[in-house]
């Protein structure tokens, strides 16, 4: 298959694998009633989203309509992907992380909801966007315009994946292994690699925030070690 088609099938697939991570989401927040799991959903939306542009991208000739649902995909991006910031919060919360306190908790809101504007007036707002075509794709991209944010919340997801991994005793890698695929994936240049190595990464990263967010939420507590005052405890059943 030449990778004119890969391209415009893989973002397909990829959009149709995030449905079902939506449905799969949705189910599990309804067991579990878990605001970290709809944080997660609004993000899952946005690639999903993401992957339906792009795809659309291999049947639309560059226009005013291409460029608009690219747009409202950066904007979404932007504004969404900060919240990961929120989720790892709390993540390390219910993994017994001693320095996840309230107070760390609510200053994830604050930082997320910053960056997120931040990455619009910086990135959005008055930015031009060109087309750019590659592998049977056309997409629209804001050029000389560093992705930090991105990349901080990508950073910051792998260390809540270390912690996580260390406070499980291995039980629960998934989080660092998809959050390293993502900054990896997200590395890449796309004017060489194209839009699906990133897209690939970032489907990984949601789905190992997904598992992650099912294993701690039903752990037995004897999955976790805790901090208690400057001694390091396990959580034991029934203790």
């Amino acid at each position: 298959m030449q990778i004119i088609q890969i391209y415009p099938q893989g973002h397909l697939l990829l959009a149709i694998a995030e449905l079902l991570l939506i449905f799969w989401s949705i189910s599990l927040w309804h067991k579990s009633n878990n605001l970290a799991i709809i944080l997660s959903l609004i993000v899952l939306v946005s690639i999903g989203y993401d992957n339906v542009v792009l795809f659309a991208g291999s049947l639309l000739e560059p226009g005013d309509l291409l460029l608009y649902l690219n747009k409202i995909r950066f904007l979404i991006h932007y504004l969404f992907l900060p919240l990961l910031i929120v989720v790892g919060v709390d993540l390390a919360n219910r993994a017994r992380a001693a320095w996840a306190t309230t107070i760390i908790k609510r200053l994830s809101w604050v930082l997320a909801i910053s960056l997120g504007v931040l990455d619009v007036l910086r990135r959005y707002v008055g930015s031009t966007f060109e087309p750019e075509y590659f592998a049977g794709i056309t997409s629209y991209y804001s050029p000389n315009v560093f992705p930090v944010t991105t990349i901080a919340v990508t950073i910051f997801m792998v260390l809540i994946g270390v912690g996580i991994l260390i406070r499980s005793r291995g039980k629960l890698p998934w989080l660092f292994i998809g959050t390293l695929a993502a900054f990896l994936g997200n590395a890449l240049p796309a004017s060489s690699f194209g839009t699906l190595p990133a897209s690939l990464s970032e489907f990984v990263m949601i789905l190992s925030l997904l598992v992650t967010e099912r294993d701690v939420t039903f752990a037995p507590e004897s999955f976790f070690v805790v901090d208690s005052g400057n001694l390091v405890t396990e959580y034991k059943n029934g203790a």
